[in-house]
């Protein structure tokens, strides 16, 4: 099996609740969160210089930085442990990506054969909900800078409203959710996570998913969404992340 794990980390900033916890140890805290759940895929986004820095250096004993792209919003960051043998593609727009060879190694595509490669790639699409055909925009223009059809894994934020997944699912690409049979998994929570404050208004969404391509995902669940401190309500960022446990399709 094959995990990937995607996390807005909301770089530059620390909860409103969070009195003791600096910058620096909120981005050493994400090294340590992402070592606990040794996922093999890694897509991390709206990382400044400073989270570039530390977080690539906390991970960089397992795991090769595959590139980054530019956002709305900082920078997103895709990495993958050095085993797969994976190699940086150039980015498509707001979109970093990369190329892994297959056949995978012993242990972790669930299913013999596949030569060739498949596509991993780690995006932060436009905001807000008038953003919905720019976003249908940036994930075309990503698209068509891969081989047609090849096996893919998207992870990101990708901003999406549920009215947009039938645009989304038009390109050829499947919700992990959807496979997984997960329940809905608001990765965007403010009525718990009052990260920037109290005034904060409340609100669910999907804004980070796990889009797939000759994939299946036979485990969809969330990350960082229990604050830091037990009983208190210091988030590690503004959002909560994925891990999506995959299995390589015939």
């Amino acid at each position: 099996m094959m995990r990937a794990l995607t996390f807005n980390i909301s770089a530059g900033n620390c909860s409103a609740y969070a009195t003791n916890l600096s910058l620096q140890d909120k981005y050493q805290r994400v090294v340590q969160l992402i070592k606990q759940h040794d996922p093999h895929l890694i897509s991390l986004q709206e990382l400044d210089e400073m989270a570039s820095q530390t977080i690539g250096g906390g991970l960089a004993a397992d795991y090769t930085h595959l590139g980054s792209a530019e956002s709305h919003c900082g920078s997103t960051h895709i990495w993958a442990l050095h085993s797969l043998q994976a190699s940086p593609m150039p980015s498509a727009g707001c979109v970093a990506m990369a190329k892994i060879p297959l056949p995978l190694p012993e242990g972790m595509s669930g299913t013999a054969g596949s030569a060739g490669y498949f596509v991993f790639a780690g995006c932060h699409l436009e905001p807000f909900s008038d953003g919905a055909p720019m976003r249908l925009k940036q994930l075309e223009v990503a698209l068509r800078s891969m081989p047609p059809r090849c096996r893919l894994v998207l992870a990101g934020d990708l901003n999406m409203r549920n009215a947009e997944e039938p645009s989304v699912e038009g390109l050829g690409l499947s919700d992990a959710s959807k496979w997984a049979g997960s329940k809905a998994l608001f990765t965007w929570n403010s009525s718990i996570n009052k990260y920037h404050g109290p005034e904060q208004r409340s609100y669910t969404a999907r804004y980070d998913r796990v889009y797939l391509r000759g994939w299946s995902c036979q485990q969809l669940q969330l990350i960082a969404n229990e604050p830091v401190t037990p009983g208190h309500l210091d988030y590690l960022s503004d959002h909560f992340g994925l891990l999506a446990t995959l299995q390589l399709l015939p």
